[in-house]
């Protein structure tokens, strides 16, 4: 997602336009399920050798941050036209996409941590 948020500095209305769809289909497809599994599948398994729940508050937010950032990319997917494309919604996209990459990355390493700590309770 690094290389699509890159690639709308420069790019033409509709090439934006398309890297921007390619971004939500990423995080449609591929991220928010998988947050989602966590929540559903993952923790509660995860939870029953925590005996203080270790940072499991703080990944269920987290998870709750980047569905809500999946939310609101997908309202500018809606809006999108090739037409009505400027500078301001190709840089909101942008950020969008920035933030649920940054958001993810740093929510994985946090559950690696989190696993650790499960492994060696």
């Amino acid at each position: 997602m690094t290389e699509i948020a890159d690639g709308l500095d420069n790019a033409h209305p509709s090439q934006a336009r398309q890297l921007i769809i390619e971004a939500d289909q990423i995080v449609t497809q591929q991220i928010a399920p998988h947050e989602r599994d966590d929540e559903t599948a993952v923790y509660p398994r995860v939870a029953q050798f925590l005996s203080d729940r270790h940072g499991l508050g703080a990944m269920s937010r987290a998870h709750r941050e980047i569905i809500h950032l999946a939310r609101l990319l997908r309202r500018v997917v809606d809006g999108l036209s090739t037409g009505e494309i400027d500078r301001y919604v190709i840089r909101d996209g942008q950020r969008l996409i920035e933030m649920i990459e940054s958001l993810a990355r740093l929510h994985n390493a946090q559950e690696e941590d989190i696993y650790e700590h499960a492994l060696s309770a």
